[in-house]
C-alpha cells in the first residue's frame, strides 16, 4: 500500500493514498462550492451567507429534508418520486417506515419552510396517485384540486 504525504498544519502526514485521494476530491468540491458561493455574492451581496443559512437550518430541522431538498435544488427528483415500495427495497425497511418517515420529516420542513413543504408534498401526491389509485384523493387534498376536502 502506498502512501501519500499532506502537510497538516504545518506538520507532514501521512496516509493511504485511498484516503489521500478522497480528501482530495473532498477539497476540490469545497472548493468548487465555494467559488459559486462567491459568484451568488457578485449577482446579488450577502446572497451567498443567506443561502448557506437557509441551507444550514434546513439540515438542522430535517437531515432527509435537507438531502431531498439538494436533489431538488440540481433537478433530481428521483427520490421524492420513487415509490414507497422501491425506496423501502432500496434501504432494506418496510414500505410503512418509508412512508412514516417522509411524513414526520416534511412536516418538520412544513413549520419553518411551507412553500418547500407544499412542492414536496405535491410532486409526492403526484406520484404516489399512479402507485396507488387509493391516493388519488390525496393527491386532490395536496394539490388543492378535487373536492376540497
Amino acid at each position: 500500500m502506498s502512501l501519500a504525504a499532506i502537510t497538516l498544519h504545518r506538520q507532514a502526514v501521512t496516509m493511504p493514498a485511498g484516503e489521500a485521494h478522497q480528501k482530495s476530491q473532498y477539497a476540490a468540491i469545497v472548493a468548487e462550492i465555494a467559488e459559486r458561493l462567491e459568484e451568488l455574492d457578485e449577482i446579488k451581496r450577502d446572497s451567498h451567507a443567506d443561502l448557506v443559512e437557509q441551507l444550514g437550518d434546513i439540515a438542522r430541522t430535517s437531515r432527509r429534508g435537507f438531502r431531498v431538498t439538494i436533489q431538488l435544488l440540481h433537478g433530481n427528483v428521483d427520490e421524492v418520486l420513487a415509490s414507497y415500495q422501491s425506496q423501502a427495497d432500496k434501504r432494506g425497511v418496510t414500505k410503512q417506515d418509508v412512508h412514516w418517515e417522509f411524513t414526520q420529516e416534511t412536516q418538520k420542513l412544513a413549520r419553518y419552510y411551507p412553500a418547500l413543504f407544499a412542492c414536496i408534498r405535491g410532486m409526492r401526491a403526484q406520484a404516489l396517485s399512479h402507485e396507488d389509485p387509493i391516493a388519488r384523493h390525496e393527491v386532490a387534498c395536496a394539490g388543492g384540486g378535487g373536492d376540497g376536502h
